[in-house]
C-alpha cells in the first residue's frame, strides 16, 4: 500500500471541503400534499344551512423560512397552504350540508398565517399551522393547529394533520356556525 504525499493530502481536504460546501446545505419545501382529507366522522355535529364564499386573504406567495436542522432548511409557501386549507374546508363543509360558490353573500377569508415546526436535539417535534379567518361581518379568529412528531424531518403529514386540527375547530366555533346559519 503506497503512501499519500502531502500535495495529496491536501488535494483530497479540497476535494472533502468542495463536496462539503456544494451538497451539504440542503434546502426542503413544505409544500401542501393535496391530500388533506378531513373524516366527517370526526367533525363537530353540525349543520350548515347556508351557501359561502372562501377566499384566499393570503397576500404573500414568498417562501418562507419554517425551521432549519443543521445543513438542511425548510420553506413553505402560505399563499399554497391557504389554497390547500380552502380546499379541506370546503370538503367539511360540504360534509356538514352548506355549500362552497363563488358569490354568496356569506363569506369567509382565509389565511395561513404561519407554519411553524419547534424541534429538540432528540429528534422530536411539534408542527403548528395558524390560520386567520374574517366572515363577512367581521368575525375575526386565529386558530393554531398543532401535532407532535418523531424524527420526521422529511415528512408533511404531521402538518396535514395540525391543518385538520384547525379546520375542526373552526367548524367547532358557534359564533362561525351561526353567521354561516343566520
Amino acid at each position: 500500500m503506497g503512501r499519500i504525499s502531502l500535495s495529496g493530502m491536501l488535494k483530497l481536504f479540497m476535494l472533502f471541503i468542495f463536496l462539503s460546501l456544494t451538497t451539504g446545505c440542503i434546502s426542503h419545501h413544505y409544500d401542501p400534499t393535496g391530500y388533506i382529507s378531513i373524516d366527517p366522522e370526526t367533525l363537530p355535529d353540525v349543520t350548515i344551512k347556508n351557501s359561502v364564499t372562501l377566499i384566499n386573504n393570503q397576500d404573500s406567495d414568498e417562501e418562507i423560512y419554517i425551521y432549519g436542522v443543521g445543513a438542511h432548511s425548510w420553506y413553505a409557501n402560505l399563499h399554497l397552504w391557504t389554497d390547500e386549507v380552502i380546499m379541506s374546508l370546503s370538503q367539511a363543509i360540504a360534509s356538514r350540508g352548506g355549500k362552497v360558490v363563488e358569490n354568496s353573500d356569506k363569506v369567509i377569508k382565509v389565511s395561513v398565517a404561519k407554519v411553524n415546526v419547534d424541534s429538540n436535539m432528540w429528534g422530536s417535534s411539534t408542527f403548528y399551522v395558524v390560520i386567520e379567518y374574517e366572515t363577512g361581518n367581521h368575525i375575526q379568529k386565529k386558530i393554531t393547529g398543532s401535532q407532535y412528531a418523531q424524527n420526521l424531518f422529511y415528512s408533511t403529514w404531521p402538518l396535514d394533520t395540525a391543518t385538520e386540527q384547525a379546520i375542526r375547530d373552526l367548524l367547532a366555533d358557534k359564533e362561525i356556525i351561526n353567521y354561516l346559519n343566520e
